[in-house]
């Protein structure tokens, strides 16, 4: 007789080992799709919401010769205590006080003889100069194409305005004149005088007046004199005093000549 044989009895687990579970499939019609543009974050894959932070902004002082590397709030300190270093220094070298510059002003001829006077009303327009001397600072010529002004110096006006007003002081000290007027004071004119600044600067240790100077009848705009006027007056020191003593000089013996001359035509 065969012998039936006992079922054999079932493996115990292994121990330590737990118990396994099937794999589920996923199923992947349920899971939300990602919205376009939206990169889906890979498996296993941790999602920040954070924004990353902001990169450190780095300062380099040098000191002592050496560059160091400030990061952060540090580097942006020092670079500021920097900035406002300098405004400082900047702003206190302002406020010093600066020695102004010395104003000088020319005067006008007196007592001279003049030719007999005219019922005439003449009319002084600004004189015309190139730009170097029409302005406030007394020129001086180091060369004959080089232009300098005197140190520490300026006149009371630009040069072509305080010339033209002592030549209208000049006129009206004469009493040969009925009127002598500026342009826009409303009078009737019947001469004007049209002058040019050639020269009026230190040169060769002397100061020079050089005038081209035109007449015109302001009824006709006719040109009926002209002629062109100079003047020399030497420099007796070094001081600017000095050098404004000589050019007041020449621009009262110019002016005489230009009086006598207008005077004469008109």
């Amino acid at each position: 007789m065969h012998q039936s044989r006992a079922p054999r009895p079932a493996e115990p687990h292994q121990r330590g080992a737990p118990d396994r579970e099937p794999p589920q499939r996923r199923d992947r019609e349920s899971e939300p799709r990602p919205e376009p543009g939206h990169l889906r974050p890979r498996q296993g894959t941790r999602v920040s919401r954070r924004p990353a932070p902001l990169k450190r902004v780095e300062a380099r002082v040098v000191r002592d010769g050496k560059t160091r590397t400030a990061g952060g709030r540090s580097g942006l300190a020092a670079g500021l205590a920097i900035a406002i270093s300098v405004a400082l220094v900047g702003g206190c070298a302002r406020l010093l006080p600066q020695t102004p510059d010395a104003i000088y002003d020319l005067s006008a001829p007196t007592g001279f003889s003049v030719p007999a006077g005219s019922n005439a009303q003449i009319l002084v327009p600004t004189p015309s100069a190139v730009r170097a001397l029409a302005s406030e600072r007394i020129a001086a010529r180091p060369s004959a194409s080089e232009y300098a002004y005197l140190p520490g110096a300026v006149w009371a006006d630009s040069l072509p305005s305080l010339l033209q007003a002592r030549l209208l002081e000049t006129l009206q000290d004469t009493g040969r004149v009925r009127a002598a007027a500026l342009p826009g004071q409303g009078v009737l004119i019947d001469y004007q005088i049209i002058l040019d600044i050639r020269a009026f600067e230190i040169a060769d240790h002397a100061a020079v007046a050089d005038f081209a100077l035109k007449l015109m009848d302001d009824r006709t705009g006719r040109v009926v004199a002209s002629d062109i006027v100079q003047a020399r007056s030497p420099v007796v020191g070094s001081t600017n005093q000095d050098y404004v003593a000589a050019l007041d000089a020449a621009m009262d013996a110019a002016f005489v000549e230009v009086t006598r001359k207008v005077l004469a035509r008109i």
